[in-house]
């Protein structure tokens, strides 16, 4: 769970289903459970609800907070409980986050943790437990037969990469190389359709959405038919419904996104996020609302019905990096010139990946540099 002021909260935007009959958790401790991947949960903390009256209350209990996870540790801030639906103020490190969380019975609720950006689904446990040791952290599931396959396969072609980083002479390098590539391509061969079984023969199960994405993913290299993408987006939305509103809308994103890979799915993945343009409604989150639309111009080609969604997209954009420039500005002082008289002009450049989180820091700073340094000082 990335940094987590857990929010868990009923609003118009969230679009929760609360049963007929809300369920108030019962006091006691709970567990708060990302739900990671097909194989593993984990367990982020458990802390304690109580009520007084009509006043909910939360307190943190576990895992034990030391100096080296102090940094990670969560905090809670505030806890309230109204019509079945869990909302906890919490806080790590300096990042703020959203948990939206609705009770399916006393002891037992579903939702998501995360921010306007992103989110994560989780699970609320009623638990007696008031430990948390690092080997009890993590929950293993059994999931499909055909996918636990996929991730065994997958360890093996791990452990080969790893033999091969850790080889010194050049037999066994090219040995081990010759492994790997057989592997992956024994992965690659048996994939799509291990992926197919997941969804014929498990349509319910958890891990049937994240096949449907997947295949939706592989949906140029393997030829899927439109028919064949739209079933696997509708099983994926319907799993994911089971975690509330905002993750049903984030794998639908996903899906639209995915749909991209293959021409052929253009239709789909305008579908999508078109109804994704539309549940958001034009007060929705920024960054989810520039997905929606640049997958709908993306997919939707240059006609003229593309020039006002096209319009939006530039306008929305506008503001998530005047957003940006706000939040992360910071003072410099200009260069004042050469000592020397010197007249030679510095040319500098950085090259820096549009998914590499790590880089935003050298990003902003490089262009900071334009306000630093004239133009005949240094180019950049």
């Amino acid at each position: 769970m990335r940094g987590i002021v857990a929010c868990l909260v009923l609003s118009a935007w969230c679009g929760y289903a609360v049963p007929a009959k809300a369920v108030d958790p019962e006091p006691g401790n709970w567990k708060l459970i990302a739900v990671s991947n097909p194989q593993v949960d984990i367990v982020e903390c458990i802390f304690n609800l109580d009520k007084d009256g009509t006043t909910w209350s939360a307190k943190y209990v576990a895992p034990e907070i030391t100096k080296t996870n102090e940094a990670r540790a969560i905090k809670i801030k505030s806890a309230t409980v109204a019509n079945g639906v869990v909302t906890i103020m919490v806080q790590r490190g300096t990042t703020n986050s959203t948990v939206d969380v609705v009770m399916q019975d006393g002891k037992n609720g579903k939702g998501t943790i995360g921010d306007d950006r992103r989110v994560t689904p989780v699970k609320l446990l009623w638990t007696e437990d008031d430990k948390l040791e690092p080997r009890s952290m993590q929950i293993r599931k059994t999931a499909p037969a055909p996918m636990e396959e996929l991730a065994k396969m997958q360890v093996s072609m791990n452990q080969l990469f790893v033999k091969l980083r850790a080889a010194k002479e050049d037999d066994e390098k090219k040995d081990l190389q010759k492994q790997l590539t057989e592997k992956q391509k024994e992965i690659e061969s048996v994939r799509m359709e291990k992926l197919r079984q997941v969804i014929a023969d498990h349509g319910d199960h958890p891990a049937a959405m994240d096949a449907a994405v997947m295949l939706l993913r592989g949906a140029a290299k393997n030829e899927a038919t439109e028919a064949e993408a739209r079933n696997w987006a509708k099983i994926a939305l319907k799993v994911a419904g089971e975690y509330g509103a905002k993750y049903r809308l984030q794998t639908q994103l996903e899906a639209a996104e995915a749909a991209l890979q293959s021409p052929a799915l253009y239709p789909v993945a305008a579908d999508l996020a078109r109804q994704a343009d539309k549940e958001l409604g034009p007060n929705g989150p920024p960054a989810k609302l520039v997905r929606a639309l640049t997958t709908l111009v993306y997919a939707s080609g240059n006609g003229a019905n593309v020039k006002p969604i096209a319009a939006r997209l530039e306008t929305l954009e506008l503001k998530l990096d005047a957003e940006y420039a706000t939040k992360h500005d910071f003072k410099i002082e200009p260069y004042a010139g050469r000592k020397d008289g010197g007249n030679r002009t510095m040319l500098l450049e950085l090259f820096t990946g549009a998914q590499c989180p790590p880089c935003v820091a050298s990003d902003i700073a490089f262009d900071k540099l334009v306000e630093l340094y004239k133009p005949t000082d240094l180019i950049t």
